[in-house]
């Protein structure tokens, strides 16, 4: 790649590009132009000189037609030759007269001067009131069709050197044309490839990192490999990411910081009410304002361990005690607790057998427990909530199905970012937003994968998978 043009702003870089490409253009309408006023030049002539040696045959056969019928008129004495002898040496005044018109070199006008010198001679001798004799008039007209036969030889010569250069004109016209349109289209390819490679890879490459950081990846940054408006473009977006992360870190250190304030003082709140519920005979009007004081208490202890580990997750500190674990038991426990506590839904479990995994069991009991809440918030009551887990050759699966509202297809893609929930349930359920991101990240550092299946006014299965050990 040149050093000059090439490491230029992509505008300036345009801007000689297209200059380049309008002055080969120009050069070759230029030379097209000039090229076709040569080629009209010589057809002009080749056109006078047709018509000079047509002039000459048309002359030569009037001065002989003049001739003979002289001669007959001579020996028969035939007054019906007189026209005919009138009208020939009539047609070779006006061929004489026009004669000169048809000239392009001065080697014709001289030959056209001599003609017409000549044919006075010959035109005195013939019109004359006492005709020449007949070796008198041999000797005019020997002498005119020399001339003639002279102008004729030299109008030949013209034409086939006037032939000749056309040809080779045009040789060379089909060879600068083939070079100038061979040239053009290099420099309009090599241009085009150019601004190809410093357009499309910085592109690419920003749109990829864009997306990474998008997807929660605040340490993604473009590279930068060149010094004009898309260089300028990837390194604002860098300090912008950079200003971002640097951001989003106080956020997470000062949320952090937060929820371990409240979380204390809530846990307290909790288990004093629990205390005072189990151990003090609390009067009857008071027993519903401390469960109520328990309930939402539980709530912000929910809150508080969603965005806990949101942060955890975000800033990479989301940290694992995985151990071998019986996938389907684990969800069994589950079930046979929630079966008891849960009178609002049916629940239904089926087992494929023993799937043993590695994994850190309060994270997956996590897991489970969330998307049981999401299947229980989001279906009717007394509908029927499936849990099912199976093996599938080196992968463990565990899938709860519901047969609640269903979420449409171009709104499951966000359900797994931060607080993406749907507009039309927000009125069904409380929630943060931020369950299926957690489990969605859970799952993942796992090693394992999550699938959502959902039809509206049917259900929704979610699946997850988990490599088996």
């Amino acid at each position: 790649m040149l050093p000059g043009i090439f490491q230029t702003s992509i505008k300036r870089y345009i801007l000689v590009w297209v200059s380049i490409v309008v002055s080969a253009c120009a050069v070759l309408i230029a030379a097209l132009l000039a090229i076709s006023g040569q080629l009209e030049t010589q057809t002009t002539r080749l056109l006078l000189d047709s018509r000079a040696k047509e002039a000459s045959l048309q002359l030569t056969n009037a001065i002989l037609e003049e001739r003979r019928a002289d001669l007959l008129l001579r020996l028969t004495g035939r007054k019906d030759l007189e026209p005919v002898r009138a009208g020939a040496l009539s047609e070779a005044r006006d061929v004489v007269r026009n004669l000169d018109l048809t000239a392009t070199t001065p080697n014709e006008l001289a030959l056209i001067t001599e003609i017409e010198d000549r044919f006075r001679e010959y035109d005195a001798a013939v019109s004359a009131g006492s005709p020449a004799s007949p070796e008198v008039m041999l000797g005019l007209t020997t002498g005119l069709l020399t001339s003639i036969e002279r102008f004729w030889a030299a109008n030949d010569v013209q034409m086939d050197n006037t032939v000749t250069a056309h040809e080779n004109l045009l040789r060379i016209v089909h060879g600068w044309v083939i070079v100038l349109i061979v040239t053009m289209a290099a420099v309009v390819v090599a241009g085009s490839a150019a601004l190809v490679r410093r357009i499309i890879p910085p592109t690419l490459e920003l749109s990829r990192t864009a997306a990474r950081f998008r997807e929660g990846d605040f340490q993604a940054r473009a590279r930068v490999s060149s010094r004009d408006e898309l260089g300028a473009l990837g390194e604002m977006f860098n300090d912008m990411a950079a200003d971002i992360e640097r951001r989003e870190k106080a956020r997470h250190e000062f949320i952090a910081s937060v929820f371990h304030d409240i979380k204390n003082p809530t846990v307290n709140i909790g288990a004093t009410t629990r205390m005072i519920l189990r151990k003090s005979p609390a009067p009857e009007q008071a027993r519903p304002w401390l469960e109520r004081v328990l309930a939402e208490t539980n709530r912000i202890e929910d809150l508080i361990q969603d965005l806990t580990d949101t942060v955890q997750v975000e800033t990479g500190r989301l940290t694992l005690q995985p151990a071998e674990l019986d996938l389907s038991g684990l969800v069994r426990e589950i079930f046979s607790e929630q079966a008891v506590l849960l009178s609002s839904h049916r629940l239904e479990f089926e087992s494929g057998g023993d799937c043993m995994v590695l994994g850190d069991r309060r994270r997956l009991e996590r897991v489970i427990h969330n998307l049981l809440s999401n299947a229980v918030k989001y279906s009717p009551e007394k509908t029927t909530i499936t849990l099912r887990t199976e093996c599938r050759g080196d992968r463990a699966a565990f899938r709860i199905t519901d047969r609640g509202v269903g979420i449409p297809p171009e709104d499951q893609a966000g359900l797994f970012q931060p607080f993406g929930r749907l507009a039309h349930t927000r009125s069904m359920a409380h929630g943060t937003g931020l369950g299926l991101y957690i489990v969605k990240r859970i799952v993942e550092a796992h090693g394992g994968s999550i699938r959502l299946e959902s039809t509206p006014g049917t259900g929704t299965t979610v699946e997850i998978e988990l490599p088996r050990v």
